[in-house]
């Protein structure tokens, strides 16, 4: 589905929600050392003109290189289901924002079921090699 506003990305409780904090930006709930669930949960209550787009990506990119089955927890530690959850929803946000800001449509769409793995030969990425998580759904360079 394609989303049309920023406000589409986010269910109606984080809408009702974000209204009751006074956050800034991404660095400012980071800085916060909430715990991971959290973070990532406050992070989707920013409004879009508090989003920097790479602010964001160099967040994202963060946690997947520190924990790169972040994803896969979620299956078994119950916890972890928020912190999946929330991480698909600022995933879903940065491929909304980066697509807004640079009016690029996505070169491919990753299977639902399983990692891409090979190359792409196009003049945006001259034959970069991509081994894209199934959570991204359009292939971004973080």
């Amino acid at each position: 589905m394609v989303r049309k506003s920023y406000d589409e990305l986010l269910s109606n409780t984080i809408k009702r929600q974000r209204d009751k904090y006074d956050f800034k930006s991404v660095e400012d709930i980071k800085n916060m050392n909430y715990p991971l669930d959290k973070e990532l949960l406050y992070i989707s209550y920013l409004r879009e003109y508090f989003v920097n787009v790479e602010e964001l990506g160099k967040y994202l990119r963060s946690k997947f290189e520190s924990d790169n089955n972040i994803l896969e927890k979620a299956l078994t530690d119950g916890k972890a289901k928020s912190t999946r959850t929330n991480l698909r929803i600022l995933i879903r946000i940065y491929d909304y924002l980066l697509g807004k800001k640079t009016n690029k449509k996505p070169l491919i769409k990753a299977p639902s079921n399983g990692t891409i793995k090979g190359s792409l030969n196009t003049k945006q990425t001259n034959k970069a090699n991509i081994n894209i998580h199934p959570m991204f759904a359009y292939v971004h360079k973080l």
